[in-house]
């Protein structure tokens, strides 16, 4: 897992909104954040609020909850890729 910093000023709502719809999806999905899910879901957001991007491997936690829980054009997937 690795991530594009960028660090806007400040971060616009619709960003801010996504995140958090990641984050409640992924609360409701798991118990727990320890381990790697917690670890790609700590890049993801950060990612999603500097408008950057991470990268995952197709077998990470973090993309397989992405894979069950959003469709492929969500809003989500501009802020994942495969590497």
């Amino acid at each position: 897992m690795k991530r594009a910093h960028k660090s806007p000023k400040n971060v616009p709502i619709r960003l801010a909104n996504l995140a958090r719809e990641v984050y409640l999806k992924a609360y409701d999905e798991t118990e727990s954040f320890e381990g790697e899910l917690g670890v790609g879901l700590a890049y993801l957001l950060g990612s999603i609020l500097d408008n950057g991007v991470s990268a995952f491997r197709e077998e990470d936690d973090v993309y397989v909850l992405l894979g069950k829980k959003f469709p492929p054009k969500h809003p989500v997937w501009k802020h994942v890729v495969i590497g």
